[in-house]
């Protein structure tokens, strides 16, 4: 799978386990616009690499939900825990 610097306008991505389900997973990215995600999932490469890596660790349902960022929470040293609006500045 390509690595998040081979992806234009990708900013990071996880993938989270549910500790209480074992069979649950949330797979979370953050993109500089949406058109970049729209990009990716409809480029060649997701198509036809990424969709079928994925498909034998997904079983039963699969939903895909999109939203927008709306608050950012970091820990900076010399800032401690911070919370903005998406696009605030400190």
């Amino acid at each position: 799978m390509a690595k998040g610097a081979e992806v234009d306008g990708i900013r990071g991505r996880w993938l989270v386990q549910d500790d209480d389900d074992p069979e649950t997973c949330y797979a979370v990215s953050l993109w500089d616009s949406g058109e970049a995600m729209w990009g990716y999932e409809q480029s060649a490469f997701y198509i036809q690499e990424v969709l079928p890596a994925l498909t034998p660790y997904v079983v039963g349902e699969f939903t895909t939900t999109f939203g927008e960022m709306r608050v950012i929470q970091a820990w900076e040293d010399e800032l401690g825990p911070y919370a903005l609006p998406y696009g605030g500045e400190l």
